[in-house]
């Protein structure tokens, strides 16, 4: 799992943290993409994304966590919600389990033993 806490000041941001994402996936990792009305917005998670999405489209998870519609950069994905508006927060915590469902599945899948 790649977190940006583990960038140092003066880095180039961008090209580390496209380097951890391609090292990631070239590792046999998944992208969780976080489906927010902010993230769609944001000019720094596209270019985040944009590696992942040239050479790894493959292995984006897409999950919704607020009511910002799908756009047509995801409309090809099986997109998990976890957004709720009867929930604290509307996140439904207890879909964070299909989440990991989900990740599991990916990874048997993508092995010999789900070959």
């Amino acid at each position: 799992m790649f977190t940006d806490d583990l960038l140092k000041a003066g880095e180039n941001f961008a090209v580390s943290i496209n380097s951890e994402i391609i090292s990631a996936l070239d590792a046999g990792g998944y992208s969780v993409f976080f489906i927010s009305k902010e993230t769609i917005k944001s000019v720094f998670v596209q270019q985040e994304l944009k590696p992942t999405l040239d050479k790894y489209s493959n292995l984006i998870i897409p999950v919704i966590i607020d009511d910002s519609p799908i756009t047509e950069l995801f409309a090809q994905y099986e997109a998990l919600s976890l957004f709720d508006e009867n929930y604290h927060e509307n996140i439904n915590r207890n879909k964070l389990d299909d989440l990991i469902v989900l990740l599991y599945w990916q990874i048997y899948q993508n092995t010999s033993f789900g070959n």
